[in-house]
């Protein structure tokens, strides 16, 4: 049996007989051939694990049977937020992706001094839309049952004046310190703030600093946005996570 995942939001019983979204049945049937009387997993986004069958084939949708549910958490007892200047193009969907592949819970696109974005509310939808489908796909790949938040763009003199104080890091490779100096308090709960390409402007450092953003540094080399990501959020995983 393949090892296959779809999301579905919706709670579901066994024995009861859905359709899936379009999308997800066209993805199913034409992208992975599946056929009827296969078996794959299916999950609603809230820690729910299905396994169905393919039980029909329509004009536009396919229909599942739920053969079995169980309730399975691969969440880490740390509550991350990535905060992170929208970089371009093919960056800002690998940041997304490896984000989720880590165990982010919540991110905002943020936009920041240099970050490569123009205002438009209805391209901005679009964006979201785009940013959205690739979390569910993350989702998919790596074993994820709970969809993480993907929350509006902000500006990030907004996002920082909303954000906590406490755990909240913003990173820093010229004046930041090392992981292991950081000061963290209870509940585990961590934002993590990060730059677009051309990094954040010293203003932006600065009033992060003022409301409580410690700096965080992973070493004397300069990182790539897409890089910083994959590094800083294993290295908070590792201390407080499940890595």
């Amino acid at each position: 049996m393949r090892s296959t995942r779809i999301y579905h939001p919706k709670t579901l019983k066994i024995g009861e007989k859905t359709d899936l979204s379009e999308e997800a049945s066209h993805h199913l049937i034409n992208v992975l051939r599946f056929k009827v009387n296969e078996q794959f997993t299916v999950f609603d986004g809230q820690n729910h694990e299905y396994q169905v069958l393919l039980s029909a084939l329509k004009k536009k949708s396919a229909e599942i049977t739920v053969l079995s549910c169980q309730d399975v958490s691969r969440e880490s007892k740390l509550h991350l937020h990535l905060a992170q200047g929208i970089p371009k193009g093919d960056r800002m969907s690998f940041s997304l992706q490896k984000a989720v592949e880590l165990g982010v819970r919540e991110y905002t696109p943020l936009w920041t001094q240099h970050a490569a974005f123009k205002w438009d509310a209805k391209l901005n939808e679009k964006k979201i839309q785009q940013w959205q489908a690739i979390i569910i796909a993350a989702c998919e790949q790596s074993g994820r049952n709970y969809i993480p938040k993907l929350h509006s763009i902000m500006h990030i003199d907004d996002f920082i004046e909303q954000s906590p104080s406490d755990n909240s890091f913003i990173l820093d490779p010229y004046e930041g310190q090392h992981w292991q100096n950081l000061t963290w308090k209870e509940p585990l709960q961590a934002t993590l703030l990060i730059g677009p390409e051309g990094g954040l402007s010293n203003q932006e450092v600065q009033k992060a600093r003022d409301h409580g953003y410690q700096g965080l540094t992973l070493g004397p080399r300069i990182l790539r946005t897409e890089t910083a990501v994959l590094a800083a959020l294993s290295v908070l995983q590792a201390i407080k996570g499940d890595l």
